[in-house]
């Protein structure tokens, strides 16, 4: 492989990360709207959701 195939394919690599990325941050926005519409939960608690997560990940 090339020089220049080898950077199309970094670049590739790097925008497909890219997109993940902001793909999970979209779900995260999505997600937390949903709570506070559809749910009696304050914002407060909405955010110290994560660290509950984080929490119960770790058990």
């Amino acid at each position: 492989m090339g020089i220049i195939e080898t950077i199309k394919m970094i670049t590739l690599e790097e925008g497909i990360e890219k997109g993940i990325e902001q793909g999970r941050n979209e779900e995260k926005i999505t997600f937390v709207k949903n709570l506070l519409s559809n749910t009696d939960f304050d914002i407060s608690k909405i955010a110290r959701l994560p660290e509950y997560l984080r929490r119960l990940l770790k058990m």
